[in-house]
């Protein structure tokens, strides 16, 4: 008679626990690691569809000027986005951005569109791996992969829009640019894309067009004549102003320095507008000898300023010198149009007492009108304040809203449009080089894009530098996003870039459509 022996049966209790444990350890290691991949490739569909939308919203095809083409850019983009949405990528095994042009039919019109498939595969590290196959798992090195496909209609705009041109007219802007000036250019393609925008309104459209051309400043015209105009406000009590810039005649001691009317108005002394002799300031603040428009404290007022910037900016007598730019107070006014307070505007003309790198040529500011705007007699000069071309456009892109006594089915209408303040420009500021900088940390573009959060899509503002690298430029990344800054290095390429910016900022309104997001 055999005897039980309670080691054999230990033994033969090993071996079973071995052979279940492998199971077990199976059922664990794919539950985990099945559940990690599942959320991965839902990850991945996420990001597919992302990366789909921005391309399809980008629409970019033409070359950067740093030579990057529209492919690669497209994979760049959409690598971004993979890389944002999944986490610990082995790889991206393989990336295709497939751009496909087509036309279907929408609400019986037949509707040109453009489709972008975004396609990945990532690779990843499995966490549970065994490699000699007695336990069921992952393979050591696991591929995910997903797809999502958005279509654009970048030449239907199916709402109303506004769009305000902010526009370089400085002196830069007449140097030649393949084969042609630049301001030649730019009134060439805005006018052009102007009439084709336009032209959708005899299809029932009433898009709108407004210009804010500028230089150091923007001009108005008033009664006929130009008057240049300063959307800033400024400091109070300067210690070396008796009297604040606000409430100096600039105006009148403007007038009063014009060389053409010296030798027809010499003779008419009572005439606060006669030009009088060039120590006339000095003779004013320092003798009391002063014309009937001027205080002493005002005429020092106005030398200390010409003398403080001519100092600190190395020549040159010019006005709003950043030292005395209330920013903060700009910020919260800057939708105020100012021309009104005449004393603080300059005549749009040539004078000596102000350097003359400054308004002194034919432009003016247009507002939104659903005609076409003709800019092409509007001439260049001058140095660059790029803030006050956007303050202005601003206020023109604002003085677009309806009556308060408007219906209430105006204000709905109004409020469907897509808003656009598109800005060209060919240089840094100058010679104030950190007013723009100094303005925008202070909240202006912010303040900007608030003033239209009521409406159906927000505003879009997009940075165009001609001949330029806007990109480059802290201020204009912060003001509109590095996404809306395009740099333009050929001529033939503005208007393209143009209606690119145009676009995208339709776009925001909704055109761009998610079609397909692979979920299988």
């Amino acid at each position: 008679m055999k005897r039980f022996n309670p080691k054999i049966q230990r033994g033969v209790a090993a071996i079973y626990l071995a052979l279940l444990l492998a199971p077990m350890f199976g059922m664990v290691f794919l539950a985990v690691e099945g559940t990690r991949y599942i959320q991965k490739k839902n990850r991945l569909a996420d990001a597919t569809e992302a990366a789909a939308m921005a391309v399809s919203m980008a629409n970019r095809n033409l070359p950067a000027a740093d030579g990057e083409t529209p492919d690669q850019y497209r994979r760049r983009l959409a690598q971004a986005y993979i890389h944002a949405y999944v986490r610990h990528i082995e790889t991206i095994e393989q990336l295709q951005v497939e751009r496909t042009d087509g036309e279907e039919v929408i609400v019986g019109q037949p509707q040109e569109f453009i489709q972008y498939r975004v396609s990945a595969t990532t690779q990843h590290d499995s966490w549970f791996s065994d490699g000699t196959g007695v336990i069921p798992s992952f393979n050591k090195q696991q591929k995910v992969a997903n797809r999502a496909i958005a279509k654009s209609y970048p030449n239907r705009l199916e709402r109303n829009v506004d769009i305000v041109f902010v526009a370089d007219f400085s002196g830069s802007m007449t140097q030649t640019w393949n084969d042609r000036s630049k301001i030649q250019t730019l009134k060439e393609q805005v006018n052009a894309i102007s009439a084709e925008i336009l032209a959708d309104n005899d299809e029932g459209f009433s898009h709108r067009i407004g210009f804010a051309p500028f230089n150091m400043r923007t001009q108005e015209r008033e009664e006929g004549n130009l008057v240049c105009t300063t959307q800033l406000r400024y400091v109070t009590a300067h210690p070396n102003l008796p009297e604040d810039y606000e409430t100096l005649p600039w105006y009148q001691w403007s007038m009063a320095y014009q060389p053409e009317i010296w030798e027809k108005q010499k003779e008419k002394k009572g005439n606060p507008w006669v030009l009088i002799e060039p120590d006339s300031l000095t003779k004013c603040f320092r003798d009391g000898d002063c014309p009937d428009f001027s205080t002493p404290e005002q005429a020092l007022s106005v030398h200390e300023v010409r003398r403080l910037s001519n100092n600190y900016y190395g020549g040159g007598d010019y006005p709003d010198p950043t030292f005395l730019v209330d920013m903060s107070a700009t910020v919260n006014d800057l939708f105020n149009n100012k021309p009104t307070n005449l004393e603080m505007q300059l005549p749009g003309t040539r004078h000596e007492l102000l350097d003359n790198l400054l308004c002194n040529t034919n432009f003016e500011t247009l507002p939104l009108d659903t005609s076409a705007h003709d800019i092409s007699a509007m001439q260049a000069g001058g140095y660059t304040s790029v803030y006050q071309g956007l303050i202005r456009g601003a206020q023109v892109m604002d003085a677009g809203r309806p009556a308060t006594t408007a219906s209430s089915a105006e204000w709905a209408q109004y409020r469907r449009r897509a808003k656009m303040i598109i800005i060209l420009s060919d240089g840094e500021e100058r010679p104030y080089t950190s007013t723009f900088a100094q303005l925008v940390s202070h909240g202006l573009c912010d303040a900007i894009r608030a003033q239209f959060t009521r409406d159906e899509s927000p505003l879009f503002m997009g940075v165009l530098g001609i001949d330029f690298q806007a990109s480059n430029q802290a201020a204009f990344q912060q003001c509109v996003g590095s996404d809306n800054i395009i740099d333009v290095t050929n001529a033939a390429d503005l208007q393209e870039y143009i209606k690119e910016l145009i676009a995208k900022g339709a776009q925001s309104d909704g055109i761009s459509r998610l079609y397909y997001r692979h979920s299988g």
